[in-house]
């Protein structure tokens, strides 16, 4: 089976409204995401420095097994429909920072590791 990588970079665009914008992400959205088939781990990282460097504060990193890129892709955009008709899509993420929504996927070319 094929591994994949998909990079999410984002910021929150309400200040006030991080709290619940990290408590949805983890409650709400990775759920939510963890269904699509194929989708095997959802991992956050935060930016220790985000004004210093000027990069997006968050960053997800989803981890995918499927030999059929392109299927998983469409039905990945088909689960991020649904929810987001569904209202669970959070609202309050700053357009001009969120890397990309049309996403590049790295296929796993090598992997190492200390022993």
């Amino acid at each position: 089976m094929a591994k994949y990588l998909l990079i999410v970079q984002l910021d929150c665009s309400d200040p006030f409204r991080e709290k619940e914008f990290n408590q949805r992400y983890d409650e709400i959205h990775l759920p939510d995401m963890l269904k699509v088939p194929g989708l095997i781990r959802a991992t956050r990282f935060v930016n220790l420095n985000p004004g210093t460097n000027k990069r997006p504060k968050y960053v997800v990193l989803y981890e995918i097994e499927t030999e059929d890129i392109i299927g998983f892709e469409k039905t990945f955009e088909e689960f991020v429909e649904k929810a987001r008709n569904a209202g669970r899509i959070i609202d309050f993420i700053a357009p001009e920072r969120n890397y990309p929504f049309q996403p590049p996927y790295y296929r796993q070319i090598t992997t190492n590791s200390r022993s």
